[in-house]
């Protein structure tokens, strides 16, 4: 069985998808709880397609809970990339977490066993 530090480290639930916006304007957004914003990330068909992506995690002091992260990766003068956490292993309970998903789209998504 593997400790609750370990669990916490590895995604359950991955979800890749292409956001070509504002980033700025998306953190301030979906810090402000306007889960709408979601609607603007747009489906890929695998995960080389994807700059931005959405890591789940059990909560280990709450089984009720998730916690999610999201990273985008943005280009830089179309020379090189550069990765930002727009928000590290956020704490979602079960109400949270289902609105969250209300508006994603289906895509490319990688699943723990």
């Amino acid at each position: 069985m593997e400790s609750k530090d370990k669990l916490m480290d590895k995604p359950i639930l991955t979800l890749y998808y292409q956001y070509v916006g504002n980033t700025q304007w998306f953190k301030e957004e979906f810090l402000a709880k306007k889960y709408n914003v979601l609607k603007y990330l747009l489906p890929v068909k695998n995960k080389k397609d994807s700059n931005f992506i959405i890591q789940v995690y059990l909560d280990p002091n709450n089984d009720k809970n998730k916690l999610v992260s999201f990273h985008i990766q943005e280009k830089v003068f179309h020379l090189f990339s550069v990765n930002k956490t727009l928000g590290e292993k956020l704490v979602f309970s079960q109400e949270q977490f289902s609105k969250l998903f209300d508006f994603l789209k289906e895509t490319f998504i990688e699943k723990e066993d």
